[in-house]
């Protein structure tokens, strides 16, 4: 599974590595004679020791299509396959916690190409939240879960992303996971967005308005914040626009919704 040879006389200090995504549940550790022709070899082991650490759900990462990966000393080195756009790691379903913020900070090292990291739907049946890079260098950033998601589950996935089929290398230093309850001090940094959004709605009915209004209501009375944003955005919806008699669309009515909620 993995090995290394040594054959200059001297203290050696090294250490050991499973590759990734290795899956044995039990190995043997062994020490071997290993010389050009046959002769005795003479050594003392004067220590080593094992280290493992339970990995969260997100860190435990499963290899798709890429050319190479292996954990090193500067972090997960990954090597993809020659694509535009293909999955090269995806981790294991991450429960969301409900009425709560979902952020994944993130350091990856870009070598060469670019990359996508994103969230997405536990069946892959849509992206949730995504970023892409394409200029070399160390990205430190943060990935948010749109307030509202609906999903109880999602994946993590690290992909390929260049203009054209090519090899793109980036070593993932670090990342992890935070969900943190809302509180009321949240919800009360929401109320001076509510009538800021009214400026956006354009030309659509006081029907939006009127719905603003009554959820800066919902919000200072204290219910969960899950209640109203749903509220809101299908409210949106609803809207129509006297001009053109069609109805906001569902990305408008998120987006307008999103803004008010983004404070937390």
């Amino acid at each position: 599974m993995v090995y290394k040879i040594y054959r200059k006389l001297g203290l050696v200090k090294d250490t050991l590595r499973l590759p990734f995504g290795v899956s044995e549940k039990s190995i043997y550790l062994i020490f071997s004679n290993n010389v050009v022709q046959p002769s005795v070899s003479q050594f003392v082991i004067k220590d080593y020791a094992l280290s493992q650490s339970p990995l969260s759900p997100e860190k435990i990462l499963t290899p798709f299509l890429p050319q190479n990966v292996e954990r090193t000393d500067k972090g997960i080195d990954v090597t993809t396959n020659s694509c535009k756009i293909d999955y090269q790691l995806i981790s294991k379903p991450i429960s969301i916690t409900p009425f709560s913020t979902f952020e994944l900070p993130f350091v990856v090292d870009l070598k060469q190409g670019g990359f996508c990291i994103g969230l997405e739907s536990q069946d892959g049946s849509k992206f949730l939240a995504y970023k892409y890079y394409r200029t070399p260098g160390l990205i430190r950033d943060t990935l948010r879960l749109p307030f509202g998601t609906a999903d109880q589950n999602l994946k993590l996935i690290f992909a390929n992303n260049v203009p054209e089929p090519s090899i793109s290398h980036f070593i993932i230093k670090g990342f992890y996971v935070t969900q943190n309850l809302l509180s009321d001090h949240h919800l009360s940094r929401a109320y001076p967005l509510l009538t800021e959004q009214t400026l956006k709605l354009g030309n659509f009915t006081s029907q939006a308005q009127t719905q603003i209004l009554q959820t800066e209501k919902m919000l200072k009375e204290g219910d969960v914040p899950i209640k109203p944003y749903f509220t809101l955005v299908e409210a949106l919806k609803e809207s129509v626009n006297p001009s053109s008699k069609q109805k906001m669309s569902p990305s408008l009515a998120h987006q307008i919704g999103d803004s008010i909620f983004d404070v937390f």
